[in-house]
């Protein structure tokens, strides 16, 4: 596929993206390969960071289509959507690639419901103290002083 490397997407691709370029390129036998992860680490020297980087870009500008394959492999295959890409949609999707993958989306808990405002209570204003009435009744030798 030489004829792919004058052409807008290629030249906006990263290193890592070329090295991965490359080395899907050279492990496509009959229009598909089976790549891991730790393959890219192991057998071609490419960290995982760059190696997950790679793989974004080039299947962002059309190099090459990503399937899930058994046992958690990756099944590449080449493509030729990089054809139909400019410059400038070029640098946009390597840019694209850079930006961290979305967190899953989880189920939402349903809202709680709000608890009910208490209303407050009314002012009541202070309340004379009523004099009390004696239950018996005062005798005139009971005010002596006592």
């Amino acid at each position: 596929m030489a004829d792919h490397e004058h052409s807008p997407a290629y030249l906006a691709l990263t290193p890592a993206g070329r090295r991965v370029l490359h080395v899907i390129e050279s492990e496509v036998e009959r229009g598909m390969a089976s790549i891991s992860l730790n393959d890219f680490t192991q057998r071609f020297g490419c960290s995982r960071a760059g190696a997950r980087y790679g793989l974004k870009q080039c299947a962002l500008l059309g190099f090459v289509s990503i399937d899930m394959g058994p046992r958690r492999v990756n099944v590449f295959a080449l493509a030729d959507g990089w054809k139909s890409i400019d410059r400038v949609e070029a640098s946009r999707l390597v840019q694209l690639a850079k930006l961290p993958k979305p967190p899953r989306a989880s189920t939402p808990e349903p809202a709680p419901t709000p608890k009910p405002v208490k209303q407050p209570k009314p002012v009541e204003p202070p309340r004379m103290r009523e004099r009390r009435m004696p239950s018996m009744p005062v005798f005139s030798w009971d005010r002596d002083g006592r």
